[in-house]
């Protein structure tokens, strides 16, 4: 009862607890791009963050895990994956200056409080009647479950097997 062992692969030679930890995290990957994106500046220990979207657009639902992404695709890249726990928002009018005069437009703010403070100070973009993520800025992913690892682990038995059984009851499947 007090020994525990869950055995996987990371497809490496010689695996480190890090290549372990590395291959257990990524059961999500980038997805799409979000109809929103960080608005404007957000910095290491917020513990929730602004997009800006058209008005109607589907916002993020309760639980969904995002993916910030500054930098992308360079080695510079900041990622971090924030998951959602409450999602609010409001419609207001913003202006942009266009061609020497004032333009006014809708825009949608979405604050989504969640479940980490951010790690990394990300840049984000103004509000845009184009809605488009400004050059060198923060684009908001969703995210894709890739569960492709597998698993193998030893647990008791509640009842005793015998040889040729399809099936045997445990006590769990979950281990530590």
């Amino acid at each position: 009862p007090n020994v525990s062992i869950t055995v996987f692969s990371t497809n490496q030679t010689f695996d480190t607890r890090e290549d372990a930890a590395n291959r257990v995290e990524q059961y999500l990957v980038k997805g799409v791009t979000m109809p929103g994106y960080l608005l404007e500046n957000h910095v290491v220990g917020q513990r929730s963050i602004q997009l800006f979207q058209r008005p109607g657009s589907p916002l993020p639902p309760i639980g969904r895990t995002l993916v910030l992404v500054c930098f992308e695709d360079t080695p510079d890249e900041i990622v971090q994956y924030v998951r959602t726990t409450r999602v609010e928002s409001t419609v207001g009018i913003f202006t942009e200056l266009i061609g020497g005069g004032l333009v006014d437009f809708e825009g949608e703010v979405v604050t989504c409080d969640i479940s980490d403070a951010l790690r990394f100070n990300f840049p984000g973009s103004p509000p845009s009647r184009l809605f488009g993520v400004a050059l060198d800025k923060t684009r908001v992913r969703d995210t894709t479950v890739v569960d492709a690892g597998s698993y193998h682990g030893v647990v008791a038995l509640t009842s005793e097997g015998a040889i040729g059984d399809a099936t045997v009851q445990v006590e769990s499947v979950y281990t530590q």
